[in-house]
C-alpha cells in the first residue's frame, strides 16, 4: 500500500491530533504510520494521536472531568456548571424510554424502536442547531411533532434535575469548558474523511481556533479519471465478477483492494458465499489442520445475540422467568456451553426427545428441573440446575441493576456456561464482549435505580440484538465494506456493486419526529435533492480512494430491468453484458465435472430374524410405501424429533375421539339400546363418556389440558358424537362384539400384533369390521401390490369367512360416514359403502373369496420383503409419499431423483 496516498500522515507533528469520521479509516492510518516507519528501518516508535471524532470527545470530557475540582468549600468554582455524568447511549436509552413510557400524549406499539428514533430527532437537533422551541410552532404540527416537543421537554428537566449529559450535548460542554480554560486546547487538530460537517461541529472547531488550535480540513481529493462502469446480467453475476476481480488481483500480488456494496445487510450471505467459492474454493473440502485464514474481512457484523455461545446464555438466562418454551429447552439441552455438555450430550438428546413426547409448548422452571433431575444420564445436568433453583429462590423480584449483573453472572457461572470444552479464539473474544455487555447494565442505577426481572431479561435481549459484534483478527487484504465506511481511505483497487438508478442516491430517511420542511431548512438529509449533493459528493470521494475504481450494476432483477445510477453517466461503459454461463466453474463444479464417480448400490439389511414383528400393521404399510422407510423406522427406529406446539396435535385429539367412542359402546353395547335413549338420556350419556376421557387426558398431562382446552375439546367430542350416532341409527341390527380388541396374526412366519377399533356381529352371524378415521379416506389404498392402508385387509385374513364387511367410520368434519365394502347394504348404508361386485377390483379377482386369497398373497410378499431385509429406498409415489417422510435427509431421495416441482406435490 502506498502510504503517502494519507495525506493525514504529513499533518501528523508533536501536539497535532488526527480526527477521523469513523474507526475503520483511524485504523487504517495507524496501519499505515506503522508501516511508514517500519519501512524508514525504525523498530520502535512513538504512537501517533489518531483518534475517530467520537473517541476524541471522549477523551476530551475524560480529561475535564479529571481536571475539573471539587466542590469543596475551599476549592474555587468551575466557571460554568459541570455535569456530573455524561450518558452513555444505554443510560440515555433507557432515561428516553422512560419519558415516553410517563407521557400520556402517544399509544406507543414499539417503546424501545419509538425511543431510539426521538433519541435520533433530539441529536439531529444539537447537531444541526434547530431549537424546538424556537423554531417548531407547535400550533401547526402534526401528533408526533408535538409528542416530541413535549418529550425533549422533559427529557432536558430530568437532565438538569439530575446533572446528566445527553451525549449529543457534549460538543457543546467541550467548547465552554476550552473557551473557559478548564482543559488545554490541543496545538492543532487535522480532520480526514468527513463528507460534510454539522454545525455543532463547526461551532466546537471555531471555538478551538479562537483559543489558538491550527484547525485543518482534508479536502476531498481530485477524482481519478480511470474509474470504469460494468454492467452484468443480474447481481449474482456481478458479485461473482467482483470476486474474480479480487482474487485475480490478489494473485498478481496487490496488497490492499475493496468491494464497496451500499446495502450491505441485505446481501451479505450471498456476497460471503460467492467469496467462498471464489478466493476460498478449498472451503468446501473437509477440514484438515487448523482453519485457514480468509483473504477478505466484511466489515458488518453479526448481532451478539446471534453469536451461539451468547444465544446459549440468553436461553439458560429465560429460566429467571419462571418458564421455558419447549423449544428454548431443547436449544439449552442441545448446546455445548452448558456444564457437562460433552459428557453428557447423548443422555440430553434423549431427555430432548421426552421432553417432545410430552406435549407441553411451555414448561415451568421447577418442572424442567424435577425431569433433568430423572433424566438417566444427565447427573451434571441436574446438579448445575439444582444449584441455579436454589440460588433463584432467594432472589428478590426487583433489585439494582448492578445487583442483577452480579447475580447474573454468577447463575451462568453455575451453569458452567460457556462450557468444558476450550473455546475458540473467536468464541473467547465473543465470550469476552457479552460479559462486558452484561456488565454495562450497572451503570443503570443512575438512571432506573431498581429493576425488575422480566426487564432485566428484556433489556439483556434488547441489548444484545443491537449490538453488531464481529471477533478481531488480522487485517485481510480484502475489504469488503459499506458505502460510508470508505470514506477517506485509500486502496490499491476499488469495485462499488449495486449502483443502479434506484439503489444510488439512496432514497430520503427523514425522521418522522421532526417536521420535514424544518429539516429541510435546516440542511439535513430528508429531501432527494440533499441525497443527491451527498451522493454525488461520496461517488467522487469514491473515484479518488484508488487507482483502479471499477462501478458496475445490474441490468435485470426479477425481470425488471435495470439501468446505472445517473451519477455514473460520465464513465463510458467498458464491458458488454454478461451472463452466469460466461463465468469460470466454482471448484465444486469442477469437481463434478471431472470426477470419476463409482456407484455401489447396496438395498439389503440384515435379514429379521425374529419372529414377533414391530409395528402391528404399519409394517405393511411401511413396506408398501418404501422398503427403506419400514427398515429405519421399524428397525432402527429413527424417528424425528416432534415439534412443540400449543396444544395437541390432530393425532392426539383423534384418539380421544376413539376412546370416547370405546367408552360409548360399551356402555351401549348394540343397536337396540342405542334406539332405546331417549335425547336427555342420550346427552347423559355423551357427556359422561367425554368427561370420563378428558379427565384422563389431565390425569396425564395436565398442563397441556387446561380448563380453557377442555372446554373447547369437550364441545367438539360432543358435536362430533352427535353425529355419529345419527349414522349409526339409520343401520341394520347389530351387536359390538370387540371394542380395542389386540389380535395377533401370522403372515408368512411373521407374529404381527394389531389392534381392531372394533368389530360389530350382525344379525346373520357374520362380522363387520370397523376402523375408525378422523382424516380423508379411500378404499383404493387396499387394493394394489402395495396396498397404503392395509389394516382392515389383515382384519379379514385373520375372521376368514365369517367377515361380510370392511368399513372405515370416517369421523373428519363435513364428511361424516361409513366408506367401504359390504355384502349386506343394510349394514352401513350411504353412498360410501358398495357391495364388492359392484368395485373395479371385483372384474379383476372375480369374488370376495379371491380378493381374500389377492390379499393374503400381497401381505405375505411384503411380509418376507421385510425378513429378507429389503430396504431399497423405493417411495410408492414419488413426491407424494415422501410429503410426510421424515426421513429424506436420511434415504436422499432428492439429491437422487434431482428437483421436484412443487406443483408435483400438491
Amino acid at each position: 500500500m502506498n502510504t503517502a496516498a494519507y495525506p493525514a500522515l504529513a499533518a501528523l507533528a508533536p501536539g497535532v491530533t488526527v480526527l477521523t469520521a469513523n474507526k475503520r479509516l483511524a485504523r487504517a492510518l495507524q496501519r499505515a504510520y506503522a508501516a511508514r516507519a517500519q519501512s524508514a528501518g525504525h523498530t520502535v516508535w512513538e504512537t501517533p494521536d489518531i483518534l475517530p471524532w467520537p473517541a476524541w470527545l471522549q477523551r476530551s470530557w475524560d480529561a475535564l472531568m479529571f481536571s475539573a475540582p471539587m466542590n469543596t468549600n475551599d476549592a474555587p468554582q468551575a466557571s460554568f456548571t459541570l455535569p456530573s455524568l455524561l450518558l452513555n447511549p444505554l443510560q440515555e436509552h433507557v432515561l428516553w424510554r422512560s419519558v415516553l413510557a410517563n407521557s400520556e400524549t402517544v399509544a406507543l406499539l414499539r417503546p424501545d424502536a419509538a425511543a431510539r428514533l426521538v433519541s435520533d430527532a433530539y441529536a439531529l437537533c444539537q447537531s444541526w442547531r434547530i431549537n424546538p422551541d424556537r423554531d417548531i410552532d407547535a400550533s401547526t404540527l402534526g401528533r408526533d411533532a408535538q409528542a416530541f416537543l413535549s418529550w425533549s421537554r422533559e427529557f432536558e428537566a430530568r437532565c438538569r434535575t439530575r446533572n446528566f449529559l445527553a451525549r449529543a450535548r457534549l460538543p457543546d460542554v467541550l467548547a465552554s469548558a476550552f473557551a473557559s480554560g478548564e482543559i488545554a486546547v490541543p496545538a492543532g487538530l487535522y480532520l480526514t474523511g468527513f463528507d460534510e460537517i454539522t454545525p455543532q461541529q463547526h461551532a466546537l472547531l471555531d471555538t478551538l481556533a479562537v483559543a489558538g488550535t491550527r484547525i485543518e480540513i482534508e479536502p476531498a481529493p481530485a477524482a481519478v479519471s480511470g474509474a470504469t462502469l460494468h454492467a452484468y446480467s443480474d447481481a449474482e453475476a456481478e458479485m461473482i465478477a467482483a470476486a474474480h476481480w479480487a482474487r485475480a488481483r490478489l494473485e498478481a500480488g496487490v496488497q490492499r483492494i475493496a468491494i464497496v456494496v451500499p446495502d450491505l445487510a441485505a446481501c451479505r450471505t450471498e456476497l460471503t458465499h460467492i467469496l467462498d467459492d471464489v478466493l476460498v474454493p478449498t472451503a468446501i473440502l473437509p477440514a484438515s489442520g487448523a482453519p485457514r485464514a480468509l483473504p477478505y474481512d466484511l466489515s458488518l457484523g453479526f448481532p451478539l445475540a446471534d453469536y451461539p455461545v451468547v444465544h446459549a446464555a440468553l436461553i439458560a438466562l429465560q429460566m429467571l422467568d419462571g418458564n421455558l418454551t419447549l423449544a428454548h429447552a431443547g436449544a439449552l439441552l442441545r448446546s455445548p456451553f452448558i456444564a457437562g455438555a460433552e459428557t453428557e450430550i447423548s443422555a440430553r438428546g434423549m431427555f430432548d426427545a421426552v421432553l417432545r413426547q410430552r406435549g407441553e409448548a411451555t414448561l415451568a422452571f421447577e418442572t424442567f428441573v424435577s425431569l433433568a433431575g430423572a433424566a438417566p444420564g444427565c447427573a451434571l445436568l441436574g446438579k448445575a440446575l439444582r444449584q441455579w433453583q436454589r440460588i433463584q429462590r432467594d432472589l428478590s423480584s426487583r433489585l439494582p441493576p448492578s445487583a442483577w449483573v452480579e447475580h447474573v453472572l454468577h447463575l451462568l457461572h453455575v451453569l458452567g456456561w460457556p462450557g468444558e470444552r476450550t473455546l475458540d479464539s473467536n468464541e473467547y473474544q465473543t465470550v469476552q464482549a457479552w460479559r462486558e455487555l452484561i456488565c454495562s447494565l450497572a451503570g443503570l442505577d443512575t438512571v432506573r435505580p431498581l429493576m425488575e426481572r422480566r426487564e432485566l431479561l428484556s433489556e439483556l435481549r434488547r441489548i444484545s440484538a443491537e449490538r453488531i459484534y464481529q471477533p478481531e483478527r488480522e487485517e485481510a487484504p480484502l475489504q469488503v465494506l459499506g458505502m460510508l465506511e470508505a470514506a477517506g481511505m485509500r486502496f490499491d483497487g476499488l469495485w462499488i456493486l449495486g449502483m443502479q438508478e434506484d439503489a444510488w442516491p439512496r432514497a430520503p430517511d427523514p425522521n418522522p419526529f421532526l417536521p420535514i420542511s424544518l429539516q429541510r431548512k435546516s440542511g439535513l438529509r430528508c429531501t432527494p435533492e440533499r441525497m443527491l449533493e451527498f451522493a454525488r459528493s461520496l461517488g467522487a470521494r469514491l473515484e479518488s480512494v484508488a487507482p483502479e475504481v471499477r462501478f458496475s450494476y445490474a441490468l435485470t432483477e426479477d425481470d425488471r430491468a435495470l439501468r446505472p445510477s445517473a451519477l455514473l453517466t460520465h464513465l463510458a461503459p467498458r464491458d458488454q453484458t454478461r451472463s452466469l454461463q460466461q463465468r469460470p466453474l466454482f471448484y465444486r463444479e469442477l469437481i463434478q465435472v471431472v470426477g470419476r464417480l463409482e456407484t455401489l448400490e447396496d438395498s439389503s439389511a440384515p435379514q429379521y430374524i425374529e419372529r414377533e414383528a414391530p409395528g402391528g400393521s404399519r409394517l405393511f404399510r411401511l413396506q408398501a410405501l418404501c422398503p427403506f422407510r419400514a427398515f429405519t423406522e421399524l428397525r432402527l427406529h429413527a424417528q424425528p424429533l416432534q415439534d412443540a406446539s400449543t396444544g395437541p396435535d390432530a393425532a392426539v385429539r383423534g384418539k380421544l375421539l376413539h376412546r370416547a367412542l370405546e367408552l360409548l359402546w360399551r356402555e351401549l353395547g348394540d343397536s337396540e339400546h342405542l334406539h332405546a335413549l331417549t335425547a336427555d338420556d342420550g346427552e347423559a350419556l355423551l357427556g359422561r363418556c367425554i368427561d370420563a376421557v378428558l379427565q384422563e387426558a389431565i390425569a396425564k398431562r395436565p398442563a397441556v389440558y387446561t380448563a380453557t382446552f377442555c372446554e373447547v375439546e369437550r364441545w367438539r367430542l360432543l358435536r362430533r358424537l352427535r353425529e355419529w350416532l345419527d349414522i349409526e341409527r339409520a343401520r341394520a341390527p347389530f351387536i359390538v362384539e370387540q371394542l380395542e380388541e389386540k389380535r395377533s396374526i401370522a403372515v408368512d412366519g411373521l407374529e404381527v400384533e394389531v389392534r381392531l377399533d372394533r368389530l360389530d356381529r350382525l344379525s346373520d352371524g357374520r362380522y363387520a369390521v370397523i376402523d375408525y378415521k378422523t382424516g380423508a379416506v379411500n378404499i383404493d389404498g387396499w387394493f394394489s401390490d402395495r396396498p397404503e392402508e392395509p389394516q382392515l385387509p389383515l382384519y379379514a385374513l385373520a375372521l376368514g369367512e365369517t367377515i361380510d364387511a370392511l368399513l372405515f367410520a370416517c369421523l373428519k368434519p363435513g364428511d361424516v360416514g361409513y366408506v367401504g365394502v359390504a355384502q349386506n347394504m343394510d349394514i352401513a348404508p350411504g353412498k360410501g359403502v358398495r357391495p364388492y361386485e359392484a368395485t373395479p377390483y371385483a372384474a379383476e379377482q372375480g369374488s370376495w373369496d379371491a380378493q381374500r386369497q389377492e390379499w393374503s398373497r400381497v401381505l405375505s410378499a411384503l411380509a418376507a420383503d421385510f425378513r429378507a431385509g429389503r430396504a431399497e429406498v423405493d417411495p410408492k409415489h414419488y413426491p407424494q409419499t415422501c410429503t410426510h417422510c421424515a426421513l429424506t435427509a436420511l434415504c436422499r431421495i432428492n439429491e437422487l431423483t434431482g428437483p421436484v416441482d412443487d406443483e408435483a406435490t400438491a
